[in-house]
């Protein structure tokens, strides 16, 4: 069972149902989905990253967004994750007059890296973000230059960036003659 079936499997249960499953007694609200969401409740989750994600070359939209989504008020960044590759996200955050904060501990499960977090429900369908790979193949960019963020590329691959995912040109840098006179290749062809 993955990270978004067992997301989808604990939301889909009724507080009646939560409650036999916990068995008698007084336990912690929603523990098992705070788990899963670095101590969030996950209707108050706006989006979510998992370190693997968190890891990549790049930024995500989707997380920039949230972060500068009004009810955002939380960054919290898995202690787990490399807090260097969380560095853009956390000046975003500061930026934005949203805290932030890092966890770590044993109750945490799943891959979760990073999760924008506001102060109360908003109940986000899908707050877990396609990764950075699956959203441009999808869109039809070429293999060679989605996974290669960071390097330059030629005028042709550049316009293909523009046209299919414009905000992934941050992301990208135009090749100059320059670069051209000294032999460097583009990524993408």
């Amino acid at each position: 069972m993955d990270e978004r079936d067992r997301i989808k499997g604990l939301a889909s249960k009724d507080k009646l149902e939560q409650y036999l499953i916990k068995g008698q007694g007084v336990s912690e609200l929603k523990k098992e989905e705070k788990a899963l969401f670095l101590g969030e409740f996950r209707e108050r989750v706006l989006k979510a990253l998992t370190i693997p994600q968190l890891h990549e070359q790049g930024t995500y939209k989707e997380i920039e967004d949230a972060i500068k989504d009004t009810r955002s008020k939380k960054l919290v960044i898995n202690r787990k994750a490399d807090l260097k590759k969380a560095a853009e996200y956390i000046r975003l955050a500061k930026q934005n007059n949203v805290s932030f904060t890092t966890v770590e501990g044993d109750s945490f499960k799943g891959d979760l890296g990073l999760v924008v977090a506001a102060e109360r429900a908003v109940d986000i369908e899908d707050v877990l973000v396609k990764t950075r790979r699956e959203k441009l193949l999808d869109l039809g960019l070429p293999e060679k230059i989605v996974d290669n963020p960071g390097l330059k590329v030629c005028k042709d691959c550049y316009n293909k960036i523009k046209e299919l995912a414009p905000y992934e040109l941050r992301n990208y840098s135009l090749m100059t003659l320059l670069d051209k006179l000294k032999g460097t290749k583009c990524t993408g062809c």
